[in-house]
């Protein structure tokens, strides 16, 4: 019964988002949930948990697990952080993912039960998969269990979890007959007891049944019960050696592992951090939910806890000493977003840089720019089907408040470095940008931009200057309703920005890539001639934002670019990058 090429043909990203979650629980290991079918899936499906290696799908006769070639989900995803592709010969995108099936049926079972769920959680998942609304689904809630009254004549089943691992319980009424308890395994390759423990194996996974633990409590006290399995096929049985007491109740415990490739339980990845009031740290990401409910663990009262939809922004505050989450929001709308750099302002409130293909993005109704401006179908890491725009926000100090966001950009794409493009050796590279503050809550930004038509304006460079990019240097209100001013920053060929600091003069300095003969450096500087294929550079812009003070390449005759930029207390510049050749160094 093995599920052969359950997904056949789809593009890697969607692979991923169709078939990984996560749930992350602050200072504790990850617990399994099990997920209420509100017709967002088949009706024979009552819960869905996620388990290691894949899916449970719990059903009114028993359960049914779903597992995929992780190994080879991660091969996949591996060679896409190789920057190749079809044409390149280097791998199919196209690619068919091998998957088992294996179905846990309680022969003789009441399958007319209903089964009582027990511990519903705080949060909920809203499903919204396709264009048949009679399959959408909102408020479903997850459980940590739920019994089946009546399983068997005088037996109930208890189903629940151990940590990351579904266990149930048999609970057997004095008088009533577990040997009536048969369990069948259709699906898996193999079947074994070893040492106790039951064994069911397929292609991709293993399912260990550990030896059971049965008790009775007699007279206030926990009396244990020798039991084993009995295999016999592929079907699976309780034996008592030394019998029990049948005037008393009997709990069967056995506990289900499940081993596979990887524990992974989501495709989500840290892009950025800053510190916050008082020793506290942020952190920010992507995440995604599956169709199976994999969830970020969003907390009540932040401003957006629920799923915008493919790969949302995701934001987390810690204390001080890391042991506690003070809130986790959602940031997005129903495309792709990801964040690229956060900063904390001067009313200790949160600055987020980042692209976004969402035309339902959320902006604040005073933002400079309302309206997603568009762009080219995209996909650099994630899928920007819409192109992208760059987007900043403004987040209260407890998360509770979205205070200012709004769109910047042109109608080519925006915040973006190309996938494969001069610029782009590591993954990743496609998501570089900046943004600080100064001490009366101005946001400066460095980042990049393929439109000719981006809002520049008030600066020494308001005319893009052709190639693939230029690099783009913007100023912005603290309410994030006024431009004050943007300019374009590069030559002929392709420029990027990728770190931005204030001096003591609150001048900027700032600093990338570039592969342009003619960026514009200025007489006197350290480099004034593009000595390879790419260099990097840097430069000092007056904070009006009229004058380019210095700016200087920085590279060999082969591959550099500069990532990261600081000055000391005496506005000395440090930069931070990296360099195929040869380089000067000191003694």
């Amino acid at each position: 019964m093995n599920l052969i090429n359950v997904v056949k043909k789809l593009p890697l990203l969607y692979l991923l988002i169709l078939l990984i979650g996560a749930k992350v629980h602050a200072g504790l290991p990850p617990q399994l949930k099990f997920i209420e079918n509100k017709n967002q899936w088949p009706n024979h499906i009552l819960y869905y948990a996620r388990v290691k290696g894949g899916t449970m799908a719990v059903e009114s006769s028993g359960f049914r697990y779903y597992f995929l070639d992780e190994k080879r989900l991660e091969e996949l995803h591996e060679q896409t952080h190789l920057q190749k592709g079809e044409a390149d010969g280097q791998y199919v995108v196209d690619s068919e993912i091998t998957g088992n099936a294996v179905h846990v049926n309680f022969i003789g079972a009441n399958r007319n039960v209903l089964p009582m769920p027990f511990g519903k959680s705080n949060e909920y998942y809203n499903y919204f998969l396709g264009n048949d609304e009679k399959h959408w689904a909102s408020k479903a809630y997850a459980y940590d269990g739920f019994i089946y009254p009546s399983f068997y004549s005088g037996i109930d089943m208890k189903v629940y979890s151990s940590g990351e691992n579904p266990k149930y319980d048999f609970i057997v009424a004095p008088g009533a007959d577990p040997s009536r308890i048969l369990i069948e395994y259709l699906g898996a390759n193999s079947m074994s007891l070893e040492n106790g423990n039951l064994f069911a194996k397929t292609g991709l996974a293993e399912i260990i049944e550990q030896r059971p633990i049965a008790y009775q409590i007699i007279k206030g006290r926990k009396i244990l019960v020798e039991c084993e399995f009995r295999l016999k096929e592929n079907k699976l049985s309780f034996n008592f050696p030394l019998g029990y007491d049948a005037c008393y109740e009997l709990v069967i415990d056995p506990l289900l592992i499940f081993s596979t490739y990887s524990g992974s339980t989501a495709d989500n990845w840290g892009s950025s951090a800053t510190p916050g009031e008082h020793g506290n740290l942020y952190s920010t990401g992507v995440t995604n939910h599956d169709n199976v409910g994999g969830v970020f663990p969003s907390t009540p009262g932040v401003f957006q806890t629920r799923y915008g939809g493919l790969y949302d922004v995701a934001i987390l505050k810690y204390d001080s000493s890391g042991r506690q989450m003070v809130y986790a929001t959602y940031l997005g709308g129903s495309d792709s977003e990801s964040p690229h750099s956060l900063v904390m302002n001067k009313n200790e409130e949160l600055i987020v840089l980042g692209t976004t293909s969402s035309i339902d993005f959320p902006i604040s109704v005073d933002a400079f720019d309302k309206t997603f401006n568009g762009g080219d179908p995209v996909f650099h890491v994630l899928f920007y089907s819409n192109g992208s725009d760059i987007f900043v926000a403004r987040i209260s100090k407890d998360g509770s408040q979205l205070l200012g966001s709004t769109y910047l950009g042109g109608t080519s794409n925006d915040g973006l470095n190309t996938t494969g493009g001069a610029l782009t050796k590591n993954y990743g590279d496609q998501l570089r940008g900046d943004i600080i503050t100064d001490d009366v809550g101005n946001v400066y930004i460095s980042s990049v931009t393929q439109s000719s038509d981006f809002p520049a304006t008030n600066s020494f460079g308001t005319s893009f200057n052709g190639g693939e990019s230029d690099a783009i240097i913007i100023k912005l209100d603290q309410q994030l309703s006024q431009l004050q001013w943007s300019a374009f920053l590069g030559g002929s060929e392709t420029d990027a920005s990728h770190s931005i600091k204030l001096d003591s003069n609150k001048d900027l300095y700032v600093a990338g890539g570039t592969t342009s003969t003619n960026f514009p450096v200025t007489s006197g500087s350290y480099q004034t001639v593009l000595s390879g294929d790419a260099d990097g550079w840097i430069a000092k812009i007056q904070n009006s934002g009229k004058v380019i003070q210095q700016a200087t390449y920085t590279g060999t005759t082969s591959f550099d670019q500069v990532y990261f930029l600081d000055l000391n207390s005496n506005d000395e510049v440090y930069v931070y990058g990296q360099t195929s050749g040869n380089i000067p160094t000191t003694p």
